[in-house]
């Protein structure tokens, strides 16, 4: 007999008035239950009259929200950090921050169509987020249920969306052990969602786990990414917005601290470009779609659907952002240094035919010095007026620690997961500056086999973005 579960939705004192409608400036009227916890949900007033926001914004990422032109879209752009010893990870938090907010859009849009994709490599069942941005937990993410109503697991912010009727779905890969991921979920699909008789949670929820083969090494589904078409906002809503990251879900302690992970990470919210959203979404459904495959989801980004390599419609770009999926084409299959699908090969091609002035930031979590790692330090070691600073993690074959110490500054072993570059060019009449991030390593596999995606940001003279990202590689040599 299946055991006994509270409803999972309930109505508090206080929802009741003269009309019957909620009093959404209350944000304890409603609320979600699971087995250990109930959570309130947040509506949009809440975000707009929160000093704890406003607080966790300022002390803990690394801007504020930002404007810039690109193809004619006012794209609003915002940069997270977190570095060892940090009190708050943001750039974990953000990840159930947009779902909630994704709720409380859809709280005061009923109508609208809201929808959620979540693709993450890694996915822990036992990490839970302070989402109330009226209490003092908003931020916190913690290895236990440390605020009550007010934080909940990650993977319960996906139902609760689903609850309130937002579509969302999920492809998550975790090779080793799924740490019971699909039991947690099985439980509520057959629930029905909030203020219905007849809609429940799996008309809403969907869920895929990637099975391919080599799924621990060279089949990994290794992307970090959130999309959400619509959230509110501190000031306004925000559509087409794209969370990329290159912090998987890890476990956290009791003190908020990635266990065993406590390494340098980033995260880029990007809102407002649908040219570059709808790309992400076009990738979406090739993992989705061939998510028991790696054979087909290869032949699906080279070559078949409407969007794909061989008809060069898969990539995005713009005259600010870029965006490159892979694996890319079997040209250059080993040694994955591809010029025209390949943005680091790309930029180091530029950069050597053109000899300009140049500075090269590379913060990686792994740089392996296989067929890419080689080809990259040799193609670096040939250019002329070149400066090299590298913060890396590791390096699985024992090579790069000599080779790029040759190059420049090395800071090895460095305290970084993330996966970035920096560059300025000093071209005639302007200095161009790039950041690269997403969640490919330098190495020839997360190129040439794995699911991985690279985000490109062209900035010409106004270096915002790109200085944003040098702090975070700061963070990496400084704290080495």
């Amino acid at each position: 007999m299946i055991f006994l579960r509270i409803i999972l939705l309930i109505l508090l004192a206080g929802l009741v008035s003269c009309s019957g409608d909620i009093n959404i400036s209350n944000n304890s009227d409603i609320l979600i239950q699971d087995y250990e916890e109930s959570n309130k949900v947040i509506f949009d007033i809440d975000y707009k009259n929160s000093e704890t926001f406003d607080l966790i914004t300022k002390n803990n990422s690394l801007s504020e929200p930002y404007s810039i032109i690109a193809n004619g879209q006012d794209t609003k752009v915002e940069i997270y950090s977190f570095k060892p010893f940090d009190s708050l990870n943001t750039v974990t938090f953000k990840y159930c921050d947009l779902i909630n907010r994704a709720i409380a859009y859809k709280e005061k849009n009923p109508e609208t169509e809201v929808q959620i994709k979540f693709a993450i490599y890694k996915l822990e069942r036992l990490l839970y987020i302070g989402f109330n941005p009226k209490h003092d937990s908003y931020g916190k993410v913690r290895g236990y249920d440390h605020a009550e109503e007010n934080s909940e697991k990650l993977i319960l912010s996906l139902i609760k969306a689903a609850k309130l009727k937002i579509y969302t779905r999920l492809i998550y890969h975790n090779p080793a052990d799924d740490l019971g991921i699909v039991n947690y979920f099985q439980v509520y699909m057959n629930d029905l969602c909030f203020e219905s008789e007849s809609e429940y949670v799996r008309d809403y929820f969907s869920y895929k786990k990637v099975s391919w083969i080599e799924g621990t090494t060279y089949g990994q589904h290794h992307n970090k990414f959130l999309l959400i078409n619509y959230h509110s906002g501190g000031v306004t809503d925000y559509s087409n917005n794209i969370y990329i990251s290159t912090a998987n879900v890890d476990p956290h302690d009791d003190y908020g601290r990635p266990t065993g992970r406590e390494w340098v990470q980033s995260g880029i919210l990007i809102s407002g470009n649908s040219g570059l959203y709808e790309a992400y979404e076009n990738y979406f459904e090739k993992i989705w779609n061939n998510h028991t495959n790696r054979s087909a989801f290869w032949n699906a980004v080279r070559y078949e659907g409407e969007y794909n390599h061989q008809s060069e419609s898969l990539n995005y770009t713009d005259d600010v952002f870029s965006v490159y999926f892979f694996p890319i084409p079997t040209t250059f299959y080993e040694s994955s240094w591809d010029t025209i699908y390949n943005p680091v090969a790309k930029l180091v091609n530029r950069i050597k035919n053109h000899e300009y002035e140049t500075e090269l930031r590379i913060n990686m979590y792994h740089l392996k010095t296989d067929a890419f790692g080689l080809r990259l330090y040799n193609e670096l070691k040939t250019i002329n007026n070149i400066n090299i600073e590298s913060a890396i993690h590791k390096d699985s074959r024992n090579g790069a620690q000599n080779l790029f110490n040759e190059l420049g500054n090395l800071y090895w072993a460095a305290p970084t997961h993330a996966k970035n570059y920096i560059i300025s060019e000093n071209t005639p009449g302007s200095i161009v500056y790039y950041s690269i991030t997403g969640s490919t390593n330098a190495k020839w596999d997360a190129y040439s086999s794995k699911s991985n995606n690279q985000l490109v940001i062209k900035e010409i003279d106004n270096h915002y973005i790109h200085d944003i990202f040098l702090e975070n590689f700061n963070y990496a040599s400084i704290n080495n």
